[in-house]
């Protein structure tokens, strides 16, 4: 059985919002050839965004979301209903609903007032004359949401023309957003001058707030520990787990993987890393790859999602099968004790990343879903940062910086770092 959410279910006239259509296969087998087409009714306009969803598959307990952007000219009651909503079950057998309807509560718009949002820099450290990740830090502190940010950076730095403006689609009250920036800073000084202009919009009219802020730019920056002349470096070992059953939708591993192999024997740090990869991996597969390899980097590529916000790895029949996320953390708390990070590069595991942060030093996930190119894409910055020598959050900031420079959707809205501190 297909369910169909709407949130929010309550906004206010005249402001401009993101209605999360969601479909969550809430029964016990793989629904496929779903169909969903949402009808407005009179007074409550579309913005942007597809008003019809279609899935090829949806595994128990998975869910998609599409957003629709949505504005009301007035305040009342309205119903969401759908003539075009059907699917086939796990037997094939087809299905066609005609009775949803969602109701949505339009509250009188807003007293007019004004928005409230600042800009600052996160970093107030850079090396002297070296390539490096600043992020500027937007907050909106005021009472009402804003849209179409833009942040520009600019100063006593240079800026990587590809990133040197940064956007968010939307930042709502009380939420603040980090925008990084690929720079290098050419003059050292405890008070290098940086400049934020930051753009954004309330009801079709345009806001300028400008900033200025300083750096504090060092000689001789250091981002990893010291090696003694003539001194051996360890290796950086990488492992790669990667899954993608036959009951799941196809995705391009085998593209992902030769991404972050080019990229590697790219950089100038290749000779210090070395990657492992096991693919069509299960639970046991997973516990024998950390007990032999001793990784640094624990990768993993495929599904993630469901109830429980984990990976999809194959179960003793080559099916999905969603681990526990209690059990991933156990099996690195106990035999993970070489690892200092976990990329989880799949669809909706923010929960495993968050959970994981308590035992190991950083964990990435991704807080939405992601188009399969985005992950590609993600990887790929991420390790031509880390074949560059870059630390950790670098190699994950430049990541979502390739995301940023081809956006697709919201996709650079998805990755999320954690550290265990």
């Amino acid at each position: 059985m297909i369910r169909v959410g709407v949130s929010p279910t309550r906004i206010h006239a005249g402001d401009p919002v993101e209605l999360d259509i969601s479909l969550t296969n809430t029964g016990a087998g793989t629904c496929t050839n779903v169909i969903f087409t949402v009808r407005l009714p009179v007074g409550l306009v579309r913005l942007r965004g597809p008003s019809k969803i279609e899935v090829d598959r949806l595994l128990p307990g998975q869910s998609v979301t599409s957003q629709l952007r949505v504005r009301a000219e007035k305040a009342g009651r309205y119903r969401l209903t759908s003539t075009n909503f059907s699917y086939r079950d796990h037997l094939g057998w087809p299905h066609r609903e005609t009775g949803f309807a969602a109701e949505i509560t339009i509250d009188p718009a807003h007293p007019l007032r004004e928005p409230q949002v600042k800009v600052e820099l996160a970093d107030t450290e850079l090396p002297y004359n070296e390539w490096a990740i600043i992020r500027s830090r937007v907050t909106n502190t005021g009472g009402i949401g804003v849209s179409h940010l833009t942040v520009t950076l600019s100063g006593q730095v240079s800026t990587d023309d590809r990133s040197a403006r940064g956007t968010l689609e939307q930042l709502p009250p009380g939420r603040s957003a980090d925008v990084p920036f690929h720079v290098r800073a050419g003059q050292a000084g405890a008070n290098v001058p940086v400049y934020l202009d930051l753009a954004y919009e309330y009801r079709a009219r345009r806001y300028v707030v400008t900033s200025t802020q300083s750096i504090r730019v060092v000689r001789d920056h250091l981002t990893g520990p010291q090696v003694r002349p003539g001194s051996a470096r360890l290796p950086i070992k990488v492992l790669i787990l990667a899954a993608n059953p036959p009951d799941t939708e196809a995705l391009r591993i085998d593209r992902e993987i030769s991404e972050i192999q080019k990229t590697i024997r790219s950089g100038k740090d290749r000779d210090n890393i070395e990657v492992s990869i096991h693919l069509a991996v299960g639970p046991a597969d997973i516990s024998q790859a950390l007990l032999d390899h001793e990784p640094r980097l624990v990768h993993f590529a495929g599904h993630g999602g469901g109830p429980s916000g984990s990976i999809a790895v194959e179960n003793d029949y080559g099916l999905a099968h969603i681990m526990p996320v209690d059990g991933v953390v156990h099996l690195f708390r106990t035999f993970g004790s070489s690892v200092h990070c976990v990329l989880v590069n799949a669809c909706d595991t923010e929960k495993l990343a968050w959970e994981l942060s308590a035992v190991v030093p950083y964990a990435i996930g991704m807080r939405q879903s992601v188009r399969d190119m985005s992950s590609i894409r993600f990887s790929a910055g991420f390790y031509q940062a880390l074949a560059a020598g870059k630390s950790i959050e670098e190699a994950f900031q430049l990541g979502v910086i390739m995301l940023m420079m081809t956006p697709v959707g919201s996709d650079a809205l998805a990755p999320v770092l954690f550290r265990r501190d």
